[in-house]
């Protein structure tokens, strides 16, 4: 009997699999082990250690150092002198499709969606349906080209180091087929690549007779939400086609995007329309959520309450900054500001400059107009210096 280990991630599970199928059971023994308790089948540092030990063949994807024992110098110390070594890199590429959703990675509250940096700029310049119209004519450009060169320059660095090499297959066949169902779950014919290498490399009598080749997902990994558009098979000229459900999925994920990322002003009218719209709504229930929230009575030494000093300033430092989007985020703060002191001319005047610095004119005199109401004998001459009569 012989003994062969894959150790790393749920693509070294799949190829666990795919091996059980093609090799026979009466004199090959494939386990696959794993330090990732995400996976569900974390094994201990001993046990690991163990099937490294008693391996003929380790199939692997390195580590480094920082993982001690488990890093690919400490397993290449341990194995039996006679074992057989083979090294593959983490197949990852976010630019085969232009979103793809990623729950796991702790940089948000609800992971990442891969596009999700082309979605949140548009999200702050239209509003929801708009860019579902845009997402629908095909008239976003996700980057995807240069979002796919870049994971294919990172796996051929990485594959500098692995025996098993698949950035030129995928170069060759990303066109002809699909080899990813997500960002880093592989198709079949990925990973029968892989076990082709594997028995190049090491001679196993590995066979395809009993696999269902024509299966993209044999192993069932997680499909998750990763829609395949139209603009994805025109931006990459894919030989397949575009899932049925493609504008459904991307409406959920834009929609993910657009409520994972609003801003303070957003998130409070959502609160407070969500209390109005409660059994248990009343006025006093409402005053009290604004007082907590909004209206400090804290005062500094020259009558401000704080919470507007503070918005002030940093309405002027993204001011400063000069983009749309800073502009943008800085009538945010104003919009605070002046729900705490709402009659004050000078912060009208501060944001009425903001609003037509974005385009939005109409709101821009409004403000203008207002704060000459309340200061008829000094605004006038503010705007004039600014230059800002010129649009009443």
């Amino acid at each position: 009997m012989k003994y062969i280990t894959v150790f790393g991630n749920c693509q070294c599970e799949a190829v666990t699999k795919f091996l059980k199928i093609g090799l026979p059971q009466k004199d090959w023994q494939v386990a696959y082990l794993s330090n990732n308790s995400a996976l569900g089948n974390m094994k201990s540092i001993p046990e690991i250690i163990e099937g490294f030990e008693k391996s003929d063949i380790l199939i692997y994807q390195p580590l480094d150092e920082r993982h001690g024992l488990l890093s690919e110098n400490n397993i290449k110390r341990i194995v039996k002198k006679e074992t057989d070594l083979v090294s593959f890199a983490y197949i990852f590429n976010s630019g085969m499709y232009s979103m793809d959703y990623n729950p796991h990675p702790k940089t948000s509250n609800y992971g990442v969606v891969y596009g999700e940096e082309v979605i949140i700029p548009l999200l702050k310049e239209y509003d929801f349906n708009t860019v579902i119209e845009l997402y629908r004519n095909g008239l976003i450009d996700f980057n995807l080209k240069n979002r796919f060169q870049v994971c294919i320059a990172e796996l051929q660095r990485r594959e500098s180091q692995t025996d098993i090499r698949l950035s030129d297959f995928i170069l060759d066949n990303y066109q002809k087929y699909k080899l990813m169902i997500t960002h880093n779950h592989p198709t079949t014919k990925v990973f029968l690549e892989i076990c082709s290498q594997i028995k190049e490399l090491t001679h196993i009598p590995f066979s395809y007779s009993s696999i269902d080749i024509e299966n993209e997902n044999l192993m069932n990994l997680p499909t998750v939400k990763t829609p395949i558009s139209p603009y994805d098979i025109k931006n990459h000229e894919y030989n397949f086609g575009y899932h049925q459900d493609w504008l459904t999925q991307g409406g959920q994920l834009i929609q993910l995007i657009a409520e994972n990322n609003k801003s303070e002003k957003e998130k409070e009218i959502d609160i407070v329309n969500n209390l109005m719209k409660s059994d248990k709504f009343s006025e006093t229930a409402l005053k009290q959520h604004l007082s907590k929230n909004l209206l400090s009575s804290k005062m500094d030494d020259q009558g401000w309450p704080r919470d507007v000093k503070s918005l002030v300033k940093r309405a002027e430092d993204l001011m400063l900054k000069g983009s749309s989007i800073d502009f943008i985020y800085a009538c945010d703060s104003l919009d605070k500001a002046l729900y705490l002191l709402p009659n004050d001319p000078v912060l009208l005047v501060t944001r009425g400059r903001v609003l037509r610095q974005i385009g939005d004119l109409d709101n821009a005199r409004e403000d203008f107009k207002k704060a000459i109401n309340l200061a008829p004998d000094f605004v006038p001459l503010l705007l004039k210096t600014l230059n800002l009569d010129t649009i009443l």
